[in-house]
């Protein structure tokens, strides 16, 4: 929840299940109410038109006239958007044309006997619609949120709980607080303290800072002024782009007045703001060279004056015009290519085309950046940049599971856990083929090969197994089973010879490393951790290095880039409003509990809150806008510009979409238009000359160390485990602390007899063990297994927990060695090594008190002490 939504959950709090189900039924009745009458009513306009032989198509205007309305509000599944009749509709009833020119005179007959009898259903209609459906659509948008948020509301409550019982709050809540606490106080104590150590205050970024943090620090403020000290207010309306956090541009747009001002502590603070308020504008741009300013100026003063800007965002861009710095002058290029909607291979083109005519000019791969909107693209540039042999730097396109080397491994890793699954198999077969590392074939064959191991008379992975084993690529599944997960890796990488410098690997294993710093060191478990977090795991590539950049306009902001290459495929910078969803109070009173409510904004668009989506369309225009000011002001010497083109059909001019979403391509279609000067022909435009830049310094590398290959070398080969002596003699020679430490670490990993052999193998492949000691401990597990006290509490059907952590009412955690659970009772068993101890008993008994707290049914406790002997104790 950001800052605004704390009102909304202190209502929503207040709601329990039974009254939110019963608001349910409230507002689905309601709506089905409504949906009947119009279905009821429309079916007899229709039954009517049926009954005399006709059809729609006889009727005026064709395709959205009178009949089709009413056949498609008789559709008990009617679109809500239908309810409305169109223009052609109003035009039977209004100019009383109900007949296709095209009509027979029979058919022209029979309309003119029922016309005025469908004029009544239709007046039945229309008076029913315009009384009801404002309060219809409403109710229908909050059905169709009723479910989330009823979950939403318990989440929240939970939350809620959690954190008060912990005495605990999240960052986010903190404003809320301060802004609780300071509420309605001309002189807040917290304040007092802090404004008597500092007098001036900066706020950097103004335009992006939410009401809540605005109305938190203006006491701050008020307090430094009415010393007389001044405080610094620093933005720029037009590098608004984090609305979605909270921001509000208009509280920079509209200072020194305050919004939504209406007590008079905030009007008194209004009152010093406006007494002490001095505007200075920053015009002169010391970042980019004449031509890219000159454009700018041009461009965004273009907007300033059309249609795309709503009137209340206008002075945004009102004072847009900057001038230029003295060493900037006469140099800088905008280069703008119109690309054909929707051909990729033409944009990767032109992207490829930007970065050589820069190379050319004596730019280096590090002076140049590709800007995009959204991380999906940065991720296919990165991809194009790579295939071409070019250096890049992206966070996302540098994600560590994009590589196909990682995603090969990954597959190798599941093939172990699961050998008999296929697609894990077709996975690995994939990458060998494509990778040409099967003799003879390549990925053309997959088809034929994969149709071959699934016809095999030795079945389908038995014939793989072959077919690798054959290639040299053996893989001993009972072997790797036992395996670390880093070594299973490196063992891997090695076996298929993957050890090449690979960025992607090296980081690969830093991942797997991280990995194992945590308490889980399984591979099904490293698994399900990549799963959750492999989406955050990126190469870091070093400051310096020669690579173009790859990154959001949002990471951009506050940089520039010698090169700015600006891609726009499609529209993409933005085609939606970027808030969705908003609360709003649905003003029904008889559903009063339900003060707060979700609604899709564009669901606003023909009710009473109406308002609220001509806002946020408005709202969201200024963003887009917003976005493309950052981006296109980041370039010192040359900015491409690759957007869609927009064609006219059948020789006519498609018209700008003011009142939609803001669409980039037609922006610069009707700005190009008075610009054909700079027209180098159809879809290409250039505005400034080529002219040499000073030389710039060569790259310093020699602080780069470049890998000549990924270093893996299998430890065992260098590592000799000490033999123990004779089995007789093992309890005497082994330190009994090691023992217990070791006997305790394979019971862990042991849930029922089954488990036995699995966890001697994993522990002798991990070197914890070695095969006489396997031998012994098999012999003595055995013991344990079928010790006439134990041995119901291990066999397969027992339901068992090793290590559970228990948490008790001050905080502490408490570890029993093993938990069995049946239906009549709870057994705790705990492992203990060398002699009896009353504290043992003190433990365990204490385990067994915190089950029974927990309503584990009949507790009951055993002390197991693993000596040269076993003996179980009942406590």
């Amino acid at each position: 929840m950001d800052d605004v939504k704390e009102e909304f959950l202190i209502e929503l709090r207040k709601l329990t299940i039974d009254e939110l189900l019963e608001l349910k039924n409230q507002i689905f009745e309601e709506t089905d109410q409504f949906r009947k009458f119009v279905n009821e009513e429309a079916l007899l306009a229709k039954q009517l038109i049926l009954k005399n032989g006709l059809n729609c198509k006889k009727f005026y205007y064709g395709t959205g006239n009178i009949c089709n309305w009413f056949f498609e509000l008789a559709n008990p599944n009617f679109d809500n958007k239908s309810l409305s009749p169109k223009d052609r509709v109003l035009k039977s009833i209004d100019e009383d044309k109900w007949c296709s020119s095209s009509i027979l005179p029979a058919d022209r007959a029979k309309i003119e006997s029922i016309q005025e009898e469908l004029k009544s259903h239709f007046y039945r209609l229309r008076d029913f619609i315009e009384a009801n459906s404002n309060d219809y659509l409403i109710l229908s948008e909050m059905a169709s949120q009723i479910y989330p948020l009823a979950v939403l509301i318990e989440i929240e409550k939970l939350v809620f709980q959690f954190k008060s019982e912990s005495n605990i709050l999240h960052i986010s809540d903190f404003n809320k607080l301060i802004a609780k606490a300071i509420a309605g106080e001309p002189a807040p104590f917290i304040y007092e303290r802090i404004g008597n150590w500092y007098k001036h205050f900066l706020i950097d970024e103004f335009q992006d800072t939410s009401s809540l943090q605005w109305n938190n620090l203006l006491p701050l403020i008020e307090n430094g002024l009415s010393m007389g000290e001044f405080s610094l207010l620093v933005g720029d309306g037009k590098q608004s782009i984090y609305r979605w956090r909270g921001g509000d541009v208009s509280q920079f747009s509209e200072l020194p007045n305050l919004l939504h001002v209406t007590d008079d502590l905030g009007k008194q603070r209004e009152k010093i703001l406006i007494e002490n308020y001095a505007s200075k504008e920053l015009l002169q741009n010391f970042r980019s060279d004449e031509e890219i300013v000159h454009f700018n100026n041009a461009f965004f003063g273009f907007i300033e004056q059309s249609n795309w800007l709503a009137s209340q965002h206008k002075q945004v861009y009102a004072q847009a015009k900057q001038t230029v710095a003295q060493e900037k002058r006469g140099f800088g290029i905008v280069d703008i290519q119109l690309i054909e909607p929707s051909d990729k291979d033409q944009m990767n083109a032109k992207i490829m085309e930007a970065i050589q005519i820069a190379l050319n000019e004596g730019f280096q791969y590090r002076d140049m950046t590709i800007l995009v909107r959204k991380n999906g693209p940065a991720a296919e540039y990165a991809d194009l940049l790579m295939a071409n042999k070019i250096p890049v730097i992206s966070p996302v396109g540098l994600r560590v599971s994009s590589s196909a080397k990682v995603q090969f491994i990954l597959s190798l890793f599941r093939y172990v856990l699961f050998p008999d699954e296929k697609i894990y198999q077709f996975e690995i077969l994939r990458f060998l083929l494509d990778q040409q590392m099967l003799p003879k074939l390549s990925l053309s064959d997959y088809q034929t090969v994969s149709s071959e191991l699934q016809q095999s008379s030795l079945g389908f992975s038995a014939a793989f197994a072959s077919l690798l084993k054959d290639a040299k690529y053996e893989i001993d599944l009972k072997m790797l089973s036992h395996f670390d997960v880093y070594e299973l890796a490196e063992y891997f990488i090695r076996l298929f010879g993957l050890t090449q410098p690979d960025p992607y690997l090296h980081f690969f294993l830093d991942n797997i490393h991280e990995f194992k710093l945590s308490p889980y060191t399984q591979l099904a478990d490293f698994l399900l951790w990549w799963e959750e977090n492999k989406l955050g795991l990126f190469i870091d590539m070093p400051k310096g290095l020669n690579a173009v950049t790859i990154q959001t306009i949002f990471k951009a902001k506050g940089l520039q880039y010698a090169v700015v290459i600006f891609p726009i495929p499609d529209n993409s910078l933005i085609t939606k409003n970027k808030k969705n969803t908003s609360w709003l109070n649905p003003g029904i009173e008889r559903l009063e509990k339900l003060k707060f409510s979700p609604f899709s904004i564009n669901k606003l668009q023909n009710t009473r809150l109406s308002s609220v989506y001509e806002q946020e369309q408005a709202n969201s225009k200024l963003d887009d806008i917003n976005l493309l000011y950052v981006a296109m002001t980041r370039a010192e010497h040359r900015l491409f510009i690759l957007a869609d083109q927009i064609r006219n059909k059948d020789g006519k001019s498609i018209p700008s979409p003011y009142d939609g979403a803001l669409k980039p391509s037609f922006l610069f279609r009707d700005f190009l238009a008075n610009h054909k000067e700079c027209q180098l022909n159809d879809a290409h435009f250039r505005f400034g000359k080529m002219v040499s830049l000073p030389a710039e310094k060569p790259l310093d590398e020699s602080g780069f160390y470049y890998l000549k290959s990924l270093q893996s070398e299998r430890w065992r080969n260098y590592l000799e485990l000490a033999n123990t002596e004779e089995l007789a003699d093992q309890f005497e020679k082994k330190n009994l602390q090691n023992w217990g430490i070791q006997v305790h670490e394979i019971l862990a990993s042991i849930l029922t007899v089954d488990d036995k052999e699995k966890a001697m193998n994993t522990a002798f492949y991990k070197g914890l063990i070695n095969q006489q000691e396997v031998d012994m401990l098999s012999i003595y597990f055995d013991q344990l297994f079928l010790h006439p006290s134990l041995e119901p509490f291990y066999t397969s059907g027992a339901l068992s927990a090793n290590e559970a952590e228990i948490v008790d009412a001050f905080g502490l955690i408490h570890r029993p060695d093993r938990l069995v659970f049946f239906d009549d009772k709870t057994v705790i068993i705990d492992y203990k090594t060398g002699k009896e101890n009353e504290k043992h008993k003190s433990q365990i008994f204490d385990y067994a008190q915190l089950m029974a707290l927990l309503n584990y049914p009949k507790p009951e406790s055993y002390l197991v002490y693993l000596n040269e002997t076993i003996k179980v104790i009942a406590i």
